[in-house]
């Protein structure tokens, strides 16, 4: 059972506090990462002086195409979902076949791999990406599966969990920006909280920068003019959503036929009542549990997870920092090339411009009109009238432009080429080689460059596990068997009511292994290519798969699918003619056997024997021809059967 309320909320607070506190400084280099790729690569403090001083703010954005490298990796080698049989029987092999059928069509309705993209993304910046598992009725009456992505900056995670993808975390939280219409619609009975607190911890920050705090009367209170708390023009409020799991006692019963089943104590003690129970035993299991707060306030009662035996919140983490305690991506190593990057150009940009202009020293009375000719003294082509007598030089005086260093260019190289080196990346994985070289070579150097990003398509990998099993449960308790046969083949239909048998549930969910070059379908496509041309004669027994991995667009895939799988299976018309043909060579055959032996015995009656030997003899030969005809006959029946088969 869940905790009690004042229990509850007493553990939501301390857990949000410790997990806000520690994750407080990953939030800010988040923050600041994200803008390093947006291209907000300035600091304040930077801007105003170079403002002051009215220098250029030059910004070469060379994080970017590292960020879009990884993700157009994953975006280009999609892998799906795959669930297998854990023991090789035709039962479990028609459930994995169910599941795996289901699966596809419920992550192609709500844009899953979309999601997942977003998730790798968020991974590679900030070090975290978290997707969601739910199901909702808002845009299908019959329910619907939905993975949404959720905002790293706005999540909380247990801060002793060290194991990627969060596995071992005991609890995590999520602060959600909610509409009051929404609010109201999921809660009704409970009021809104005007604070911009929960449990004491000011949220305003880690709200977006353009959300700004409401300035109207709420309407929905009773025209009460107090605003704290509600967000942004269309009254947006905070609701942190408190995820977690308690052990529960769970009894393994045997009923009197022998057979075991895992209960909790209500289901328990009602079958003692009835009789049927010979004995159990008591385990502890984890239970998880979702709740709700607005300010310091519990919003009803917890509810039980979607998914009762597991988090439905995923994680994708990069590489960990022991010493912060936190998970960071690839942009962190690259924020200080950048900004130094950026600082040179900038001040490189600005001696150049003060030495174009010729700065010089000039006497009072110089000039006719000073500050004419302090405006055109840059102007080549502009006549600067002079005030006084005697030589020029007496008057004004040139000041000897500064020269550019020598090594600037070699600094200019060292700036830009510093960026991939600490990422890891090399010019041929993103792309930008600029370099006339052998295409073998170039395919090895972007493999070698694949190693840099194994870690992160790893973690992708048993991202994607954990979910595949979460969803096994999602589409055996909300999607249901009636709606689960209507996506599934016709084969597959007959075969529904094994998902329903106890045990079948239990398999391993299969992803297909990372990529490690940067079109893994390409890469297949080629090597089946190159093994048809030597094997010509077995083409055909993996055509399918050939068209499969081709680099064509899924429709053109599917219809030639279609086209290869008709041609598999004979035409009725055809078979027809073959059996026709075959009873009549059996015919002939059966015919030519008969007529042969009646000339034989025709033969041996003209050579003179005895008409009793005769008669015998004629009597045999006929039996000879029926046995014959019989078996004919149960040959051409045996190779029709055959060929119906």
């Amino acid at each position: 059972m869940p905790l009690e309320p004042d229990k509850l909320t007493m553990q939501a607070r301390k857990r949000f506090n410790i997990a806000k506190q520690a994750s407080g400084p990953w939030r800010d280099k988040a923050k600041e990462e994200y803008k390093f790729v947006a291209g907000h690569q300035w600091s304040d403090v930077d801007k105003q002086h170079l403002e002051k001083h009215k220098r250029p703010m030059i910004t070469f954005n060379l994080i970017a195409p590292n960020i879009k490298a990884i993700t157009g990796m994953e975006q280009g080698n999609r892998h799906e979902l795959k669930y297998l049989p854990r023991e090789k029987s035709e039962i479990d092999g028609f459930a994995a076949s169910i599941y795996n059928q289901t699966s596809k069509c419920v992550f192609d309705r709500n844009d899953n791999e979309f999601r997942e993209s977003q998730a790798l993304r968020d991974m590679t910046i900030c070090g975290m990406g978290w997707t969601g598992m739910s199901y909702d009725f808002d845009d299908d009456p019959e329910g619907m599966v939905q993975t949404p992505c959720i905002d790293p900056i706005l999540k909380y995670w247990d801060p002793a969990s060290k194991e990627p993808n969060l596995v071992d975390r005991r609890y995590d939280f999520t602060l959600v920006k909610m509409d009051v219409e929404h609010f109201k619609f999921l809660f009704p009975k409970t009021k809104i909280q005007r604070s911009l607190r929960v449990f004491e911890s000011d949220i305003e920050d880690e709200w977006e920068d353009n959300v700004e705090i409401e300035t109207r009367p709420d309407h929905y209170e009773g025209g009460d003019d107090s605003t704290k708390g509600i967000f942004a023009s269309d009254g947006l409020i905070a609701v942190l959503q408190y995820n977690y799991f308690s052990y529960e006692d769970v009894y393994t019963v045997a009923n009197l036929e022998g057979q075991t089943a895992e209960m909790g104590t209500v289901a328990l003690d009602r079958m003692i009542g009835e009789g049927a129970v010979s004995d159990f035993t008591v385990n502890k299991k984890k239970r998880y549990y979702k709740a709700f707060f607005t300010g310091d306030s519990l919003i009803e009662d917890p509810q039980e997870n979607a998914d009762p035996n597991s988090f439905t919140d995923h994680c994708v983490t990069g590489e960990f920092d022991r010493t912060g305690n936190s998970w960071f991506g690839v942009v962190r190593a690259m924020m200080d090339p950048q900004l130094w990057a950026n600082k040179l150009f900038s001040t490189l940009l600005h001696i150049i411009n003060s030495n174009s202009r010729g700065g010089f020293f000039y006497r009072s009375g110089a000039f006719k009109n000073k500050n004419k000719a302090l405006k055109d003294w840059s102007a080549g082509d502009m006549g600067i009238e002079l005030e006084g007598r005697g030589p020029i030089s007496d008057w004004i005086q040139e000041r000897t432009p500064m020269p550019l260093p020598t090594a600037l260019h070699e600094l200019m190289m060292y700036a830009a080429g510093i960026i991939p080196r600490v990422s890891g990346f090399n010019m041929e994985l993103l792309g930008l080689a600029g370099k006339d070289q052998p295409g073998v070579r170039e395919n090895m150097r972007k493999q070698a460059g694949m190693t840099i990003l194994a870690p992160f398509f790893d973690s992708l990998r048993r991202y994607r596990k954990i979910k595949g099993r979460t969803l096994l449960h999602f589409m055996r308790e909300y999607v249901g068997v009636k709606r689960m046969a209507r996506l599934v083949d016709d084969d597959t239909r007959e075969k529904m009511d094994v998902i329903t048998m106890p045990g079948v549930e239990k398999f391993d969910v299969l992803v297909d292994q990372s990529p490690h070059s940067p079109n893994q379908k390409a890469t297949n496509f080629a090597m089946l290519l190159e093994l048809g041309q030597t094997n010509p004669d077995v083409m055909t027994n993996f055509l399918d798969i050939v068209i499969e991995q081709s680099p064509l667009e899924q429709s053109i895939i599917r219809k030639f699918q279609e086209r290869f799988a008709q041609a598999q299976q004979p035409d009725p018309q055809v078979e027809a003619a073959k059996q026709a043909e075959l009873r009549k060579t059996i015919s002939e055959d059966v015919k030519n056997e008969m007529q042969a032996l009646l000339d034989e015995q025709k033969a041996i009656t003209e050579s003179g024997k005895p008409d009793l030997e005769q008669d015998k003899l004629d009597l045999q030969a006929d039996d000879q021809v029926m046995n014959l005809a019989q078996t004919a006959m149960q040959m051409s029946q045996k190779t029709q059967e055959k060929n119906n088969e």
